[in-house]
């Protein structure tokens, strides 16, 4: 019974997708009715992040998705209608030269960090880190090429402050931070404690 609902649900999704409604854009699993927050191609998948139009703190709905382009989606966190604040959490933290946003969520017993690194001097790219019971079991980068959206729009529905992550995502030669910003992430500091807002 269990399959027959799974089929059920690919076959909706692919018909939706052949009549134009699945795709806001090329390379997004967001219908053409909902905005893209943030995608792109990770690998032989697609990473979105969509919402309905009427998104804001009090209102609409957010979803992180994951699968193969065309298809129903691996992972569809959360359901639509759930509250996004009770569902992700998230870090914010700029300065002159560039900003890090990661985007959280847990199911079950997986993790799941969406990042976003850009900075003029040093190594940028995106992706997701996937975690179980604490432990980093994959590490998926995106095509710089394929993304889409805007990360920054996350920030206007307030989520839940997360606590600064330290993926370890920089390239092997890149050269670490050394500025500021990272004495108070090591010392947890008000601000990095509060997502680093309005620095």
């Amino acid at each position: 019974m269990a399959a027959s609902r799974h089929y059920l649900a690919a076959l909706l999704w692919g018909l939706a997708a052949a009549h134009g409604m699945a795709a806001a854009t090329d390379g997004t699993l967001c219908l053409n009715t909902e905005v893209v927050m943030f995608s792109c191609i990770a690998g032989s998948k697609a990473i979105s992040v969509c919402s309905s139009p009427d998104l804001s703190v009090t209102t609409g709905y957010m979803q992180y998705r994951r699968g193969a382009l065309g298809k129903e989606p691996d992972l569809a966190y959360p359901k639509k209608g759930a509250s996004p604040q009770r569902a992700f959490s998230y870090f914010y933290d700029g300065y002159a030269k560039g900003s890090t946003r990661q985007l959280s969520f847990t199911v079950r017993d997986f993790t799941y960090i969406l990042f976003s690194e850009r900075h003029v001097n040093e190594w940028s790219g995106s992706g997701v880190v996937v975690e179980k019971l604490g432990k980093r079991i994959a590490t998926l980068r995106c095509d710089d090429k394929t993304i889409q959206g805007e990360f920054k729009k996350i920030e206007s529905v307030e989520l839940p402050a997360a606590q600064w992550r330290d993926l370890g995502v920089q390239r092997p030669n890149s050269t670490p931070h050394t500025d500021a910003r990272d004495a108070q992430r090591v010392t947890g500091s008000p601000a990095a404690r509060a997502g680093g807002r309005g620095r």
